[in-house]
């Protein structure tokens, strides 16, 4: 919620006040329902009618405005007016609301995890997970998803380290409506921060949350030792 304390000096004891110019994004025209807009001296409430109070003495009024924004409006500036009057004098106060971008991201359970059956594939074979919903993004404008860190995959025992670096990992990020991948085959995660996907704003998926949806490819190596191997990889996402 956003509020601003105007204060104006009206000579008059019972005042009106209505929105003559509705709250409208300046780049796309959206406008805000009134219901979003609250004001008031005492106590704040919808702006949804002519709204009537009274000033003591005809001094000066402390009038609270403020906007209540839903997650998903769009970021950017929003501009509008409010109109107090009495029987013969009137005032137009304007009103300029910032709305900023944001992005938000999870994790998804359960984790990625690329199995063998034991047996040799052949040394030009590949070990892959499938397909995963790896993570979860929210965000009220356009947003683009980084890698910026991965780590090696590593598996003790009680005699000694083994290590698969990061390099020999690979992913691929599957496309959707709201999901828009760089690249169309595996790609190396041994470099980072690396750009994956780009994305639309996710206010009109169901609660908010878009699935990434991905799946890893490791060589087949008859050098590594058989196994568990641990690694993990950091994500970011940055609205645009």
């Amino acid at each position: 919620m956003l509020t601003d304390d105007l204060v104006q000096a009206l000579p008059a004891a019972s005042l009106s006040l209505t929105l003559v110019q509705p709250l409208t994004h300046k780049e796309t025209g959206k406008v805000l329902p009134t219901s979003q807009i609250l004001v008031g001296v005492d106590q704040l409430q919808p702006i949804q009618n002519n709204i009537s109070f009274s000033v003591q003495n005809g001094g000066l009024i402390e009038l609270r405005i403020a906007v209540r924004m839903n997650p998903f409006d769009n970021p950017g500036l929003y501009v509008g007016k409010l109109r107090i009057t009495d029987y013969t004098n009137a005032i137009d106060l304007p009103i300029t609301i910032e709305v900023l971008p944001w992005a938000k991201i999870k994790l998804a359970q359960p984790e990625s995890t690329l199995v063998s059956d034991g047996q040799p594939p052949g040394p030009t074979a590949f070990l892959t997970t499938g397909k995963n919903t790896i993570l979860w993004i929210a965000s009220n404008t356009n947003w683009r998803l980084l890698l910026s860190q991965a780590t090696d995959l590593v598996s003790h025992s009680l005699f000694e380290e083994w290590k698969i670096p990061a390099s020999d990992l690979k992913m691929r990020i599957f496309p959707s409506d709201w999901v828009f991948p760089l690249y169309d085959n595996y790609t190396s995660l041994g470099q980072h921060p690396l750009e994956f996907a780009l994305g639309k704003a996710t206010g009109k998926f169901s609660d908010g949350w878009i699935p990434i949806v991905a799946d890893f490819q490791l060589p087949f190596t008859r050098t590594v030792s058989a196994g568990n191997y641990l690694g993990s990889l950091e994500f970011v996402v940055h609205p645009q």
